[in-house]
């Protein structure tokens, strides 16, 4: 028989004599709602408002929709291949390719981008409210959270997947114990769903799921002879391998239809020292001031939290974080040729850590705490505006020399120009604007499937250019490969004012024009190999 789907949303709340309160004051303050609108709009304000933004491999996935765009239209140059094909980023990539078709390129950035902004608050909203009404307050650690440096550093799939997989755990929460075969199938499809978008959407609604499981042992025992509820458990384990089968059948699925040389080899870890550091990646982005304010903010709303809230209150959703936090210790960094793997578990884990149940109202949300959030929260927004001021002038630059090329034109950009953003690098790919505005123009480093791994098998560029890694100006601990060079490119950008790098590329380049803080030069066809 089916146990309803709302059997288990929520234990009764008892107030601390032990009676039922009654469903009007299971309700939070209306004005917590409207906090969280307001500073979601106010992060709208400054997300919508730079033409740059946000930052590192933004440019990069904004060039591949646009070039699937083209693709779509017959339009794309000839190094351009697009096949529908189940990876881990083509959800994304599509959606992203027909906003660029309908709209623009911007146009469709912004879209996505707003998207984001309303969606983590939204989903961190939707699981409290699924979980215990009266502390969708919050929800604004969401908004807190919202500028972290994932999302400053473009994992715009990423950071769209972590909010979707919060909105799945709001809907599968109340039927978590359902054992109708339709509410499984969808949740199945959500999962399915969720990987397309990113795998570490998927995982992280299937760790919750997995943990889960245990829920049926965990909730106080009214009597010494009371047994867990093994058939519950039992229930639970089946649902999580039915949601569990679809994300293992798309990657086989897409590992077996790639048909791309395998990703780089080797796994890399962190040390010690390393792992600890970047426990402060959803806290710090543009500055070690800024981000010491937002973690501290966190750190008291937290310790707000849970410093009230009965031990046995604990319901299944704190031992979630944890073991998102147990992921992110014990994976590698490098896995699967994708770099910071570890890193992506730590913003579930932290939103995760103020979802819990409770038997009475102690441990809601606080005045005090949403206070303090919500004042930390628009000075990072302000912040975030700040640089990002900065920045649309310091890319527009760059910009405006590289339009000065004549195309079509294959060009090799270098920076030699850390910038003064911390964390927050806004010329990784910032080449890529070049590509984006004539799809015909090539520069190094567009992600695309080969190298980079089987997850983006949907977007092949054949020829491969060659890569000294953009920042090789910075660094000059390699060699560029001249005849390379000479192979793939008509002109060399160098963003920055290195001697070193200049010297080095005037060696066998010639200066053609230059611009504020770049230097554009032609590839002299007829050199040597040096």
């Amino acid at each position: 028989m089916d146990v309803p789907d709302t059997i288990h949303l929520l234990k009764t709340p008892l107030n601390p004599e032990g009676e039922a309160e009654s469903p009007s004051l299971a309700r939070a303050p209306f004005w917590h709602t409207l906090i969280v609108v307001a500073i979601v709009v106010a992060n709208l304000g400054v997300a919508l408002t730079p033409r740059f933004f946000p930052y590192g491999d933004t440019p990069n996935h904004l060039a591949r929709y646009t070039l699937i765009a083209a693709s779509w239209s017959g339009t794309a140059p000839a190094w351009v291949h697009f096949r529908w094909l189940p990876t881990g980023y083509i959800a994304i990539d599509v959606i992203g390719a027909a906003l660029v078709a309908l709209t623009s390129p911007i146009a469709a950035l912004r879209i996505l981008v707003a998207a984001y902004v309303i969606l983590l608050p939204l989903g961190a909203y939707a699981l409290l409210r699924a979980v215990n009404a009266r502390t969708v307050g919050w929800s604004i650690v969401a908004c807190l959270l919202t500028f972290n440096w994932y999302f400053l550093a473009g994992f715009l799939s990423y950071s769209i997947g972590i909010a979707l997989a919060l909105l799945w755990l709001a809907w599968w929460w109340p039927r978590r114990d359902t054992t109708k075969l339709s509410t499984r199938a969808v949740g199945a499809a959500g999962i399915a769903g969720l990987y397309l978008v990113h795998m570490a959407a998927a995982a992280t609604a299937l760790v919750a799921v997995g943990i889960a499981c245990l829920e049926p042992s965990l909730w106080p025992r009214t009597s010494r002879d009371e047994r867990p509820d093994h058939r519950r458990m039992l229930e639970r384990v089946t649902s999580a391998a039915v949601y569990s089968i679809p994300a293992v059948a798309l990657n086989l699925l897409m590992k077996a239809s790639s048909a791309l040389p395998p990703a780089q080899d080797g796994i890399v870890f962190r040390s010690t020292r390393d792992k600890l550091l970047h426990l402060a990646a959803p806290f710090v982005s543009f500055s070690r001031v800024d981000g010491i304010a937002v973690a501290s903010a966190y750190l008291i709303a937290f310790v707000l939290c849970w410093s009230a809230r009965r031990f046995h209150a604990v319901s299944v959703w704190p031992l979630v974080a944890g073991a998102l936090l147990l992921c992110y210790f014990v994976c590698p960094v490098f896995l699967f040729a994708a770099w910071d793997v570890d890193v992506r578990f730590l913003l579930p884990a932290a939103i995760i850590a103020f979802v819990g149940t409770t038997p009475d109202r102690r441990g809601d949300p606080s005045a005090v705490g949403i206070l303090l959030l919500a004042s930390v929260t628009l000075l990072h927004a302000w912040n975030t505006s700040r640089n990002a001021t900065q920045i649309d002038v310091s890319v527009g630059n760059v910009l405006a020399t590289l339009r000065q090329i004549p195309q079509p034109a294959s060009t090799l950009v270098l920076v030699s120009d850390e910038g003064n953003f911390f964390r927050v690098d806004p010329f990784l790919h910032a080449g890529e604007w070049l590509t984006i505005e004539h799809p015909s123009a090539r520069v190094n480093g567009l992600f695309s499937g080969g190298a980079n791994g089987a997850y983006l098998a949907h977007f092949i560029v054949r020829p491969e250019l060659y890569d000294p890694g953009v920042h090789w100006a910075g660094i000059s601990t390699i060699s560029l490969d001249w005849r390379k060079i000479r192979q793939d490119y008509n002109y060399i950008a160098l963003v920055g004012t290195n001697r070193n790098a200049q010297a080095s590329i005037e060696s066998e380049a010639a200066p053609y024009f230059g611009g504020r803080a770049t230097t554009v030069y032609t590839v002299k066809r007829d050199s040597r190999v040096k």
